[in-house]
């Protein structure tokens, strides 16, 4: 249902920016220009509405591959190693957050080790969030604002819940099927990474 913010059950609204939609009209239309399709009925706008759009499969050649567009834009891109990913992430001007789905945990934790430093927020089998409106967003590189991170310790897993203060070094496998993985502040710590915690299921 598209309307204004205020409305109820309203889950598509305008685009606040000027001329918004023609820029991600351009950049719908170079991935489709390139080899990629639109595989839902999006990609149309009217007025400041665009219509969400799928675009499948986007390769590094289009803009969309490298463009942070901050619009209802999904471009779908696949790959066969995960290393892939790691690669995409460093060569990458960009680092916001980061979503990961998956059930295998020696593989979620590779991906969460090789991307941590690359960007300021990663949601494990979540979609990205917002943060309160009241602060900048966080972003690493060219994104955002920078992080709100004053340094850390060494990564520490936890056997029980995040913050109960029962850690084991990095490596130790937890039980129960939930690995809590906890990074926190410590004064005079290297400047590496965002506070959060992360829990990885099988």
């Amino acid at each position: 249902k598209a309307g204004m913010p205020w409305e109820p059950g309203v889950q598509l609204t305008p685009l606040p920016e000027d001329r918004k939609t023609e820029r991600l009209a351009a950049l719908v239309e170079d991935a489709v220009s390139k080899g990629a399709r639109v595989v839902n009925q999006g990609g149309l706008a009217h007025g400041t509405f665009f219509r969400p759009a799928i675009v499948h499969p986007v390769t590094p050649e289009m803009q969309l591959y490298t463009e942070e567009q901050f619009g209802p834009v999904l471009p779908v891109a696949t790959f066969d190693d995960e290393s892939e990913l790691d690669h995409f992430m460093r060569l990458s001007a960009y680092g916001q957050q980061v979503a990961l789905f998956g059930r295998d945990r020696k593989r979620m934790a590779f991906l969460v080790d090789a991307l941590v430093n690359q960007v300021s927020r990663i949601n494990l089998n979540s979609q990205c969030r917002r943060g309160p409106d009241t602060f900048p967003f966080t972003g690493r590189k060219d994104s955002a604002e920078g992080t709100l991170s004053t340094g850390i310790t060494d990564w520490e897993v936890s056997n029980g819940n995040p913050g109960s203060g029962n850690y084991t070094p990095v490596g130790a496998v937890g039980t129960g099927g939930v690995i809590y993985i906890h990074v926190f502040r410590k004064s005079g710590a290297p400047k590496t990474c965002n506070n959060f915690t992360l829990a990885v299921t099988n």
